[in-house]
């Protein structure tokens, strides 16, 4: 069996702002949300899964993470002109 990715969890501050990012900004559905997540579908398989903080912590385990390690998310589009249009919004 291959090995693949299927879910990238991000801890997030402010679910409202960041489900208007990613709804708004990408163009992308959400495929679940409660009151604690928001689920992306990025298609191929492959979710963003946006967690409240403080849920995300309780999730992991891990309580009061004072600093998170850097992290960085990509996107690949067809054209410089898409970027421009992707920033713009």
């Amino acid at each position: 069996m291959q090995s693949k990715i299927s879910a990238i969890r991000l801890g997030i501050e402010n679910l409202a702002r960041s489900r208007r990012f990613y709804t708004k900004g990408f163009g992308w559905s959400v495929h679940f949300e409660n009151g604690e997540r928001i689920c992306y579908d990025m298609g191929g398989g492959l979710l963003l899964e946006t967690w409240q903080q403080v849920a995300f912590e309780a999730e992991l385990g891990r309580f009061a993470i004072e600093r998170p390690g850097p992290s960085a998310l990509a996107i690949a589009v067809g054209s410089r002109g898409a970027v421009e249009a992707l920033g713009e919004r």
